[in-house]
């Protein structure tokens, strides 16, 4: 039997501090988030398990998370299980956004929608969701590598000892497959560090399966090393963030499973527009320059890979890369807000001044 399994990128129910009114979570307000359904349950629709990175946590309508930065509501995990979502990770920097009771209260809309979750700090570590379909057990868990000053036993934060925590908990299960989701690496970088290769490759050689990366808001390569599969990044999949297009393009993972044959996968190269939603690439053949200059990157990486990671060249690669690229997004970020200056509230702009 074959399992199928769909994993996306970051799913951001709330406005930015500089989209109150207009993002994503004032959108959902506005149209209870019915007109993109057909569109994004088309990804979900052939596969037996589907996960994402919840970016942000889900509070009160009481509270207006539309008139709020960072606040989703809590309806829209209702939009995520008619999607087909079944499983999300909540160790991120942002879940905690609205606080401890923002925390909760996420948790609780999660599970009214019977949507599992992983990245709750539970026994020293991540809670670990066990899955059995079709005759394949798979364990998931999740875990931060982005701090945040209230995080400290709240979400599952990143560290070895955590996550062989974890895998060790999914041995005792007997699992087909054993699933680790990390929040890391750098905002806008298209490769990850070496620093999280060279842990990648180590939890692999621990027997993990397969490893799926949230965070960077960008695509970074896919590496098959031995007889796993690292996602080092998937970009972003419902997200505000249109100031640029390599913020734009993300990537559905689809990954089959079969006991006794090696992982199988293919991704899918999406893009978000400008109601925030993302559609396939192929609807924007405009932009296959944009995936090109990607794939170059990623091979780029892939050589170095080859070359051995002790060569100093992928350090200065990396850091060269960061600072290049860090400054590009913010004078964009600036650019975008200048272009809709009219959109933005008061209270916005007193944030951003």
């Amino acid at each position: 039997m074959k399992l199928n399994l769909v994993f996306v990128g970051d799913i951001f129910p709330a406005n930015l501090k500089y989209n109150i009114g207009f993002g994503v979570a004032s959108q959902f307000a506005y149209k209870k988030g019915e007109c993109w359904l057909n569109i994004l349950k088309q990804y979900f629709i052939k596969a037996d398990i589907y996960f994402g990175n919840l970016e942000s946590p889900l509070v009160d309508k009481e509270k207006k998370p539309e008139d709020r930065s960072f606040a989703g509501c809590r309806d829209f995990a209702l939009l995520l299980k008619k999607m087909g979502i079944d499983i999300v990770s909540i160790a991120n920097n942002h879940i905690l956004e609205q606080g401890i009771e923002g925390f909760f209260s996420t948790k609780e809309s999660l599970k009214d929608n019977k949507i599992r979750y992983v990245g709750d700090f539970v026994n020293n570590t991540s809670n670990v969701e066990i899955l059995e379909v079709k005759g394949i057990t798979i364990g998931i868990a999740g875990f931060s590598n982005i701090s945040n000053s209230q995080s400290r036993n709240i979400y599952a934060e990143y560290s070895y000892q955590n996550v062989i925590k974890a895998l060790n908990i999914m041995s005792s299960f007997s699992v087909d497959c054993k699933i680790m989701t990390f929040y890391w690496g750098d905002e806008y970088i298209n490769i990850p560090s070496k620093k999280q290769i060279v842990a990648a490759h180590k939890f692999i050689d621990l027997e993990v399966d397969i490893i799926v990366g949230h965070h960077p808001h960008v695509i970074q390569p896919v590496e098959r090393y031995k007889k796993g599969l690292i996602f080092y990044s998937l970009g972003n999949f419902i997200f505000d963030m249109i100031w640029s297009d390599y913020i734009r393009l993300g990537m559905i993972a689809n990954v089959t499973l079969e006991k006794g044959k090696e992982i199988e996968y293919n991704v899918i190269p999406i893009y978000i527009g400008n109601d925030y939603i993302p559609r396939e690439i192929n609807n924007f053949r405009n932009h296959q320059k944009l995936i090109d200059e990607m794939y170059k990157r990623m091979l780029k990486f892939s050589s170095f890979l080859d070359n051995s990671l002790s060569n100093l060249g992928y350090d200065k690669l990396y850091e060269s890369h960061v600072i290049a690229t860090y400054f590009y997004q913010r004078i964009m970020i600036k650019v975008f807000i200048i272009k809709h200056l009219e959109k933005v509230s008061d209270r916005s702009k007193k944030v951003l001044i």
